[in-house]
């Protein structure tokens, strides 16, 4: 729905530097849908293993929250991705909708507000909620949400951007996966295409 990718791979970055950490580009598209806290426990134990004053995961989750306001405060924040907004637009109020997302609740809360497209759904489940016990790749964040809406997952369809979250809907048993990176009109998709012409 937010084109956040790019937003929170800056956060990333400036988080590692500050933190003597290293998060390749890559590495980070292939660990988009992993909670923020997963991400920085496996780059500690992976590279400041045998470190003496190694910080926590809970500590870097800060430093991260910090650099994404400051982003903010630059102006700098996500905008819709609308080839996947229009899907949403078109069936609101016609059949039950929620958003399912790793992100922080506030973060996800706040900027579908600040793009005006909260109201068009029923529910917003983040790993931040009790009921999702284990996040993506586990079905829970998927389950929690066709549960909150009212609907069989048998009988839902689900967008994701990441391959976490893609095994994530299908472990869910939704009807079907969406791979919303490979709509013609995404974000990464017009970018490659700019760059080849």
């Amino acid at each position: 729905l937010l084109d956040t990718m790019p937003l929170y791979y800056e956060t990333w970055k400036r988080s590692c530097e500050e933190l003597g950490l290293h998060l390749p580009i890559d590495r980070f598209y292939s660990l988009a849908g992993v909670p923020v806290e997963d991400i920085f426990q496996t780059l500690i134990d992976e590279q400041l293993d045998g470190t003496e004053s190694k910080p926590t995961a809970d500590y870097c989750m800060k430093v991260k929250r910090k650099h994404m306001d400051d982003l903010e405060k630059e102006g700098r924040v996500a905008g819709p991705i609308d080839v996947v907004v229009e899907i949403a637009k078109k069936y609101h109020g016609k059949m039950p909708m929620a958003v399912a997302s790793s992100g922080w609740r506030d973060h996800v809360i706040t900027g579908l507000e600040r793009n005006g497209i909260l109201s068009l759904f029923d529910t917003v489940v983040t790993t931040c909620d009790e009921a999702v016990k284990n996040p993506k790749p586990a079905p829970d964040i998927f389950l929690v949400a066709a549960e909150r809406i009212g609907v069989n997952p048998k009988l839902c369809v689900g967008f994701e951007d990441g391959d976490h979250g893609m095994r994530s809907i299908e472990s869910a048993e939704f009807l079907y996966a969406s791979d919303v990176r490979l709509m013609h009109m995404y974000p990464r998709n017009v970018e490659e295409r700019g760059a080849q012409s």
